[in-house]
């Protein structure tokens, strides 16, 4: 071999230098570039080892039968897994930008994308949610400019819309799977795997667009450090040796919850709507319900070995331990009230708990045995009610909108699967509903066939309404023809004259559109103009939706803080708008840029609006 060549192994050694990226692929177009510029080079960037440690940090999910197909038709190779995982992304990405341009065709491309792609492109789609934010959505050095973020200048023209439709998309893809268990937990299918209890509570946090693999490598970490807890507390886990103790391992395991902030709520915490969510108990709300404890230790004690269930107590959650050998009884632990007594007495505490919840001896059994995952989920499903019912308006009012709308609707659905019924049938795909690129992959193609004859046809009749509905593309609203004059315009911040609560105005009509027993019930016809003025569709900084008359609304000159609180507070903020529009040279005013979708609508409230920033007048 002639200079300049070199060995074989030391072009291996010198390409396996190159970093790992999750969210570019500069290293890898290395490795294929080279591979174009002769024999020996392609033969060291195309050996699969090089490109393994690129695939693994760029991919963490899959659809688990599709991704034993790709290795089994690719023989292994990374290089050419690489490849066809790329290609699917290409292809999820066409999708995205054809949901972010064409609002009629908006359903066929989410329920192609769920059922063809679905956690194959999850990957990908993550990393259109995490590119660099715009700057007037920034908070300090968060999201600035990374060299190595590959965004050419259209992708960077739809800021925040297209990480929305992004995450709208992950969310499509997240609650159809959860469906899925759902429905394969109340009608198992033959050599399918079982639907556990961790698998069907999981589910609830699929409402809030988070991946399951997200929560089981959580519960994995946790595991792995309860494993170093025990273990250096000289605990064997292995049940053959003499020194293993089950009924002591089970109550430093609720000792280990404990020292990792893992606590019974407090009375004034006890019902927070986000106690009922898995993720946000492994985060923000880790002081929680019996319910989420006894989740936290199955989760636990089944990764490290142990055979534990939940039982469905009255009153309490507890959890059932097995103890594999008939001649030791089972054990129950109430792992809530674990601080005080984590082992619970079958002779003692259970009929006296039971006694005291009404139950009658003759059905203790019951009561000590292992629950199935329904009951349990059903049990959450009613608790998440339970806390919107308890909640006061402040407590309300105060809660993100997304997130109210997250919680009702993981409830609505699972309740729906388990006691089908026509009042919570009412509560979803209704017009106008926030979430209703779910229509198509979620509840026509997800909910609907698990659902009773009558029930199905009814959902099905009105997701095809709005998908049809949404399918014709809306009529422009020219201000320039509107009998009245439109004073305010789209992605103006304003405060309210009466109220004083400051919004932002994400449409108009020029008259009010609503019912009239909104208008009756909401005095309209007392206001100086009455109904016949102008009426701006706003939200407020929580995201939640106000019908305003033109009367009532004072322009609002925008901080930083203002809008980057509107972000942090409504996350549909980029179903809207796109980018912050707020020169330095025109003092505080500010506006947000409308997307492309609300632009078509509203073709002539750009200009307005530029006017408004530029030189503080109307037209």
């Amino acid at each position: 071999m002639s200079y300049p060549w070199l060995p074989h192994e030391i072009y291996v050694h010198i390409l396996s230098q190159l970093p790992p990226r999750t969210n570019c692929d500069s290293s890898v177009k290395v490795l294929a570039e080279c591979s174009l510029v002769n024999s020996d080079l392609r033969n060291a960037a195309s050996l699969s080892a090089l490109w393994q440690p690129h695939y693994r940090i760029r991919y963490h999910h899959s659809v688990p039968s599709r991704e034993a197909t790709r290795r089994e038709v690719c023989n292994e190779d990374y290089r050419l897994m690489y490849f066809a995982r790329r290609r699917l992304d290409r292809r999820a990405l066409r999708i995205l930008e054809g949901v972010i341009t064409d609002g009629r065709s908006r359903h066929d491309g989410a329920r192609e994308l769920v059922r063809d792609l679905s956690f194959d492109v999850w990957d990908t789609l993550n990393i259109e949610i995490h590119r660099p934010l715009p700057r007037g959505f920034r908070f300090g050095s968060e999201g600035g400019e990374d060299s190595q973020e590959e965004l050419d200048d259209h992708e960077r023209s739809q800021g925040i819309t297209r990480m929305f439709w992004a995450k709208t998309l992950l969310g499509s893809i997240a609650r159809s799977n959860a469906v899925q268990e759902w429905g394969r937990l109340l009608h198992p299918q033959p050599g399918a795997p079982e639907v556990t209890f961790e698998d069907a509570l999981t589910g609830l946090s699929a409402f809030f667009a988070i991946s399951p693999h997200e929560i089981s490598n959580q519960l994995d970490a946790l595991s792995e450090r309860c494993r170093a807890y025990l273990t250096s507390r000289h605990r064997s886990l292995d049940s053959a040796s003499p020194e293993f103790d089950l009924a002591d391992t089970c109550a430093k395991i609720c000792d280990f919850l404990r020292d990792e902030g893992f606590q019974a709520a407090s009375s004034n915490r006890f019902h927070n709507l986000f106690n009922h969510f898995p993720h946000s108990v492994l985060s923000t709300n880790k002081k929680t319900l019996p319910m989420s404890l006894v989740y936290l230790f199955v989760a636990i004690s089944r990764r490290l070995g142990i055979v534990v269930s939940p039982i469905d107590f009255p009153v309490r959650v507890i959890a059932h331990v097995a103890s594999g050998n008939p001649t030791t009884p089972d054990i129950l632990v109430d792992v809530y009230g674990s601080s005080s007594k984590a082992i619970l007495s079958v002779s003692d505490d259970i009929p006296e708990r039971l006694l005291a919840a009404g139950v009658l001896p003759s059905e203790a059994l019951t009561y000590i045995m292992p629950s199935p995952a329904s009951q349990l989920l059903l049990r959450t499903t009613r608790n998440i009610i339970g806390s919107f019912q308890i909640m006061n308006e402040a407590e309300i009012s105060s809660l993100p909108h997304v997130e109210f709308q997250s919680a009702s609707y993981a409830a609505i659905c699972a309740t729906l699967l388990l006691i089908p019924n026509n009042n919570i049938l009412e509560r979803v795909a209704f017009p106008n509903w926030p979430l209703s690129i779910d229509a198509g992959p979620v509840l026509l193609d997800g909910v609907v066939p698990l659902l009773p004859p009558r029930d199905g046809r009814i959902l099905e009749r009105r997701c095809k309404e709005i998908m049809d509905n949404q399918a014709v593309a809306e009529t422009p609203s020219f201000r320039s023809r509107a009998a009245k004059r439109i004073k305010f315009f789209v992605g103006m911040f304003f405060q309210h004259i009466r109220f004083a609560y400051v919004g932002l105005i994400v449409g108009w009509q020029p008259t009010c559109m609503a019912s009239e027993n909104w208008i009756a019930n909401m005095g309209v016809d007392h206001l100086q103009h009455g109904r016949h003025q102008p009426f701006f569709n706003v939200i407020t900084v929580q995201g939640s939706p106000r019908y305003v008359a033109q009367e009532n609304i004072s322009p609002w000159n925008p901080t930083e803080d203002d809008i980057r609180d509107f972000f942090q507070g409504y996350g549909n903020l980029g179903m809207y708008f796109r980018d912050v529009d707020r020169p330095e040279h025109c003092g505080s005013r500010g506006r947000l840029l409308l997307s492309q979708e609300l632009h078509e609508e509203y073709p002539e409230d750009d200009n307005a609006g530029k006017q408004w920033v530029m030189y503080g007048s109307f037209d």
